[in-house]
């Protein structure tokens, strides 16, 4: 299989062990430049041992120890005011709207299927969320899979949100970001059926 790897340089988080071993070696094998992430220093020397002998490899130790990276999220009413900061301006050339950026991963899922994106309560997306935190899943997923239709509304001074979370799962390209980021651990990410997914072949 070409996957058009030859010579690309490609950042693999976990690279070290179990499944991001097995994916560190594929890209190698295509011609690929792995450079690979992990918190084990011995298991990222063994496997640039091995990936050395076929061309170039690099390895980081990651040195980030403490809480998950959920537990450091920041409510609103706890962010240090700040400036507004403007966004790089999308020229579809260098960068890219999200959207766009699904397109070019190739994703693709039976949208008829059980969605692979199980959120336990959607209430808490709404009633605490939205006040505690502002739905930062619309930020850190990269492919627009979850979209917070919520408004304002309540009175007698009490502030209450009423609307839906719309999940569009077959946007999904699997960074399971959402799994891992999520303030409340209230999303799983679980495998869609065989073979959906992102492709990247046009990218």
């Amino acid at each position: 299989m070409d996957l058009g790897l030859q010579g690309k340089i490609i950042l693999i988080t976990g690279g070290g062990v179990g499944i991001g071993a097995a994916i560190t070696h594929a890209c190698a094998a295509e011609g690929a430049v792995p450079v690979v992430v992990n918190n084990d220093g011995p298991a990222i020397q063994a496997n640039l041992d091995v990936l050395r002998q076929q061309g170039r490899a690099f390895g980081f130790i990651d040195k980030l120890d403490g809480e998950e990276g959920y537990e450091q999220m920041l409510k609103l009413d706890e962010r240090a005011p700040r400036a507004f900061e403007k966004r790089a301006k999308i020229d579809n050339v260098i960068t890219f709207d999200k959207l766009t950026d699904v397109f070019n991963s190739g994703t693709a899922h039976d949208e008829d299927q059980v969605p692979h994106l199980h959120v336990a309560d959607t209430n808490i997306c709404r009633d605490k969320c939205t006040p505690e935190y502002g739905n930062p899943c619309q930020y850190f997923c990269p492919a627009k899979v979850y979209d917070p239709m919520f408004t304002k509304s309540g009175s007698n001074g009490s502030t209450t949100y009423d609307g839906r979370l719309q999940i569009d799962f077959s946007n999904c390209v699997h960074c399971k970001t959402c799994d891992i980021m999520d303030p409340y651990q209230i999303i799983t990410w679980v495998p869609p059926q065989g073979g959906e997914g992102p492709v990247y072949t046009g990218m």
